[in-house]
């Protein structure tokens, strides 16, 4: 069971886009500890690394992968390729924490006000820190000598770089641009919803489903669309915990009293609806009569025509009936026949 789970969320994790590089890039970052996998294909890979929160990058050695925490460009240093002997080459993904930014291909040479100096080898670290800053409108960042400089700067697409032959050209610049208007993007709201508060009744949980560490909301709305299973889940600080329930906003929550911090997030479940038409027939009577819209010669039944209302109708008074020349017995047996008939053609 825990085999056939895991290839289905493998399958539904490979819809996140990587690109490659021609070799190694010259600087990997910190492995994710466990993230060596051995007999695999590239695409095998993709799904570890989309399941696993701390992995933006990977190296793929032949029929290894291994997990690294790097953020990885366009335009990132490579290994020399006169040392390339290992064949490795780096598949990245887009880090959530560089949406938006542009990256220059050298330092810009006007860098303006510096806010901050963080010391870290990350690029997804030292985006989050300019991201939490509203004075920072850009930085620049090279992972060897873990430099990372927040800056007040608004760059623009425009303005000059240091020159190639600089020593500061290891060096890259990244920005959200101020004043850029020209590009237009759509994008699609999100599906996923949150409660106030952790439901009062959760259901049953999906398996495997449980994910405790470091994690997002983003990536537990990940793991949930990645199973076939999952409709909702508990996210308690950075754990998240699959559930199959279809959640509506009319549930009761945990009491507010009793509240641990769990909140559940959930998409909507397809509702199907079943047309159900409905045809009534209205069949009027007397002591004496019976009025019905099927047409009848059987004696004391007057049908309604369909140019005459129901108000119109005359109702012949009738007795007992007789069999005056075996009109019964031979109805009788021509329904007989009829019935008969029926099965055979059932059979």
């Amino acid at each position: 069971m825990w085999r056939a789970c895991a290839l289905v969320l493998l399958a539904g994790a490979n819809s996140v886009e990587y690109f490659v590089t021609d070799r190694r890039v010259y600087y990997e970052g910190a492995p994710v500890i466990p993230g060596t996998y051995n007999n695999v294909t590239a695409s095998s890979c993709q799904a570890f690394c989309n399941l696993n929160a701390n992995c933006s990058s990977f190296s793929f050695c032949g029929n290894s992968c291994y997990l690294k925490q790097a953020c990885i460009v366009d335009g990132e240093p490579l290994v020399n390729a006169t040392t390339w002997t290992d064949g490795c080459v780096t598949y990245w993904k887009q880090c959530r924490q560089l949406e938006g930014y542009q990256v220059t291909e050298r330092l810009v040479k006007e860098q303006g006000m510096e806010i901050e100096n963080v010391i870290t080898d990350s690029l997804g670290i030292c985006a989050d820190a300019c991201n939490s800053n509203p004075d920072c409108k850009s930085f620049s960042f090279y992972a060897q000598s873990r430099g990372c400089h927040l800056k007040a700067k608004c760059v623009e697409p425009t303005d000059a770089l240091i020159p190639p032959d600089d020593p500061a050209n290891v060096y890259r610049t990244f920005y959200r641009c101020c004043t850029c208007t020209t590009t237009t993007s759509t994008t699609t709201s999100s599906p996923w919803q949150s409660l106030a508060r952790a439901l009062a009744f959760e259901g049953a949980g999906a398996e495997p489903g449980t994910y405790e560490g470091s994690y997002s909301v983003s990536d537990c709305q990940m793991f949930c669309n990645a199973h076939p299973d999952c409709n909702s889940f508990t996210l308690c600080g950075s754990s998240c915990y699959l559930k199959t329930l279809c959640v509506t906003t009319e549930l009761a929550l945990v009491s507010a009293d009793g509240w641990n911090g769990c909140v559940t997030h959930f998409r909507p479940c397809e509702v199907t609806t079943t047309e159900v038409t409905t045809t009534e027939v209205t069949t009027t009577s007397t002591n004496t009569s019976v009025t019905t819209m099927e047409t009848s010669t059987t004696p004391g039944i007057t049908t309604i025509p369909s140019n005459q209302s129901e108000g119109s109708v005359t109702t012949t008074p009738s007795t007992e009936p007789t069999d005056d020349g075996g009109y019964l017995v031979n109805s009788a047996r021509a329904m007989s026949v009829a019935c008969v008939a029926l099965v055979i053609l059932s059979g």
